[in-house]
């Protein structure tokens, strides 16, 4: 008897080709490093240190040849073994210039190490400048610990953690030492991350932990332009936690038990939603968060010149952010979170003279926050940074029998129902809902002005390269909130009727309807002269 073997032949693995070559630049010099990769595949190899490179690959495919500050090159693939490639330098992006300590210079002459990014790589709807950066720039790492609006600032660090301390890098904007996240992107020109000791000596001690250096766009001498753009986008909630219904959570509860807590009859009600006063089965989270947030965006931009003296540049900015927060429409007042940013910037560059330059730098912009009157306060030993914070506290802490969110308390003189809060079961707890939608609102005003003066003089005709620029800067920060606080009273069911079926409630905590108020204002003057 004879035994045959079944032999399965790869027909596509025997038709690639070895193809061997060696990759140099216009001066014949070797590449080692430069990457040789199949189109469309995921095959690909690197030459070594002479610039060989060895790769399979079948007739007619097309390798891609790429190599750091080179242009891309891509051959097909005949019937020749040996390709050999001659890769041309990208000029334009050495030539390109960098953002240093004291002015600029072609990129391909700068040896500190020191990254840059242009705004066209940031164009993204994000209020938050240093969000916008996270993953387009190397060495930076951009951490986002939260979406709500307002509290979504990110931490930024330049090569890492550096100091048991503050790693925050110094950060100019203009020339001066500002705060980026409140600046609108449509403003920057530029941004150059300034990384090791060489790039940064000339700013001392301050520049320990590296320096973000952010150039604004001015205007240049051309016919008038202007700039309109809108966006709108949606925010959501993809990973909300699903949590059990009433009659589940009841079930697992006496298991866990190991004894009947919940009676079976009780767990039937709560499954068939027969009385959602005397049996509540809520989910805390749907009746304080909803599923979609709008976020708004709108820029006007104004290029103006009058006989190319002066040239001005006007740039508006409006951007709107709404939280997932819910709203009771009984309420005058929005519960949902608001965030509006207004930002304005006006460059205007003018010559005085043939050897003297005067640049007048202006910028604002006004924040304006909305939000429930819950969060940044300390409660059970716990700090709560933001609205959001508190009320996940509070929905976590609450299972879904712990109280119906509202009952029926009585009738007022015209017969109309008048409804309370639901006091929760447990010592400890309070009712989410109440405390989204009946703790009253928090508003907050912040105002931010930036201001200066650069006057340039040639001094040639003293001596020859001799230049003296002198800078004045004045900013200036306005805080004020106002919070309108309440908390609101409680009820709880006291009897039932079992024949009817009626109830009667009483009264867990006394609260007010009425809100009290808080006024809060700070002011800050900053006021900088240097020359060079």
């Amino acid at each position: 008897m004879e035994a045959y073997a079944n032999t399965t032949i790869d027909e596509t693995v025997q038709s690639r080709m070895l193809i061997r070559g060696k990759v140099i630049d216009i001066s014949g010099n070797s590449l080692p490093g430069a990457n040789v990769t199949v189109e469309g595949t995921t095959r690909g190899v690197v030459t070594d240190t002479e610039g060989y490179y060895v790769i399979e690959a079948e007739k007619g495919e097309v390798l891609i040849f790429s190599f750091i500050g080179f242009h891309e090159q891509k051959v097909t693939i005949g019937n020749r073994l040996a390709i050999d490639v001659t890769l041309t330098e990208e000029t334009t992006l050495l030539d390109e210039a960098v953002v240093v300590g004291m002015g600029k210079q072609r990129k391909v002459s700068v040896i500190g190490s020191i990254s840059s990014v242009s705004t066209q790589d940031l164009m993204i709807p994000q209020r938050s400048l240093v969000s916008s950066l996270s993953g387009r720039i190397a060495g930076a790492t951009i951490v986002q610990r939260s979406g709500e609006p307002g509290y979504d600032n990110a931490s930024f660090w330049v090569r890492g953690l550096s100091s048991f301390t503050s790693s925050a890098p110094l950060i100019l904007v203009d020339g001066v030492e500002r705060d980026m996240n409140n600046v609108s992107i449509e403003e920057v020109e530029s941004i150059s991350i300034l990384k090791d000791a060489s790039a940064t000596a000339v700013y001392g001690v301050r520049a320990a932990n590296g320096v973000v250096v952010i150039t604004t766009k001015r205007g240049i001498a051309q016919k008038p332009v202007i700039d309109v753009k809108m966006e709108t986008g949606i925010s959501d909630l993809p990973n909300l936690p699903k949590f059990l219904d009433g009659a589940n959570y009841a079930m697992l509860y006496n298991e866990a038990l190991g004894h009947e807590n919940y009676s079976k009859d009780y767990i039937e009600n709560l499954r068939d939603n027969s009385n959602r006063f005397i049996y509540p089965n809520v989910n805390w989270f749907d009746e304080i968060f909803k599923k979609n947030g709008l976020q708004t965006a709108m820029q006007q931009s104004i290029l103006m010149e009058e006989q190319k003296e002066p040239v001005t540049l006007l740039v508006q900015v409006f951007f709107q952010e709404k939280g997932n927060l819910r709203n009771y429409p009984l309420n005058n007042y929005d519960s949902n979170i608001t965030v509006k940013r207004y930002n304005f910037r006006s460059n205007i560059d003018m010559n005085l003279t043939k050897s003297t330059i005067v640049n007048l730098e202006l910028g604002a912009n006004l924040m304006d926050q909305h939000e429930p009157g819950v969060g940044n306060r300390t409660l059970y030993s716990t700090w709560f940074n933001s609205p959001v914070e508190e009320l996940y506290y509070w929905a976590y802490l609450s299972n879904p029998l712990a109280a119906p969110v509202r009952l029926p308390i009585g009738k007022n003189v015209d017969g109309n129902t008048l409804w309370g809060w639901g006091a929760p079961s447990q010592i400890g707890e309070l009712n989410p809902a109440e405390r989204l939608l009946g703790s009253g609102y928090h508003t907050r005003y912040t105002f931010q002005i930036m201001s200066q003066l650069i006057l340039n003089q040639d001094l040639s005709f003293l001596l020859k390269g001799l230049n003296l620029k002198g800078f004045f800067s004045y900013d200036g920060y306005n805080n004020s909130s106002q919070a309108r606080l309440k908390q609101m009273s409680t009820y709880a069911v006291d009897k039932i009727d079992d024949d009817t079926g009626e109830f009667t409630v009483k009264e867990i905590t006394k609260g007010s309807d009425v809100m009290g108020i808080r006024l809060t204002q700070a002011h800050q003057g900053l006021l900088k002269l240097k020359h060079n």
